[in-house]
């Protein structure tokens, strides 16, 4: 994965999807690395990962809007 381990760790969490709580690995940005939103690119292919496993982009869409209201 681009980015990996220096702008980025993983971890395996637990989630709920679809009614069931289930085990995932997650990528997160590490701390020295800061914050902002996501390159278009990189949106881009999220995005086409939620939608060819069916998942619901909306918590896609509501983390880029937190992170436009964090940088006003």
């Amino acid at each position: 994965l681009e980015g990996f381990p220096d702008f980025y760790g993983k971890k395996e969490v637990e989630v709920e999807f679809k009614g069931r709580k289930i085990r995932a690995m997650i990528y997160y940005m590490t701390d020295h690395y800061g914050s902002g939103a996501p390159s278009e690119g990189y949106l881009n292919m999220v995005v086409e990962g939620y939608r060819s496993h069916n998942m619901p982009i909306m918590q896609i869409v509501q983390a880029l809007e937190d992170i436009t209201v964090c940088t006003l």
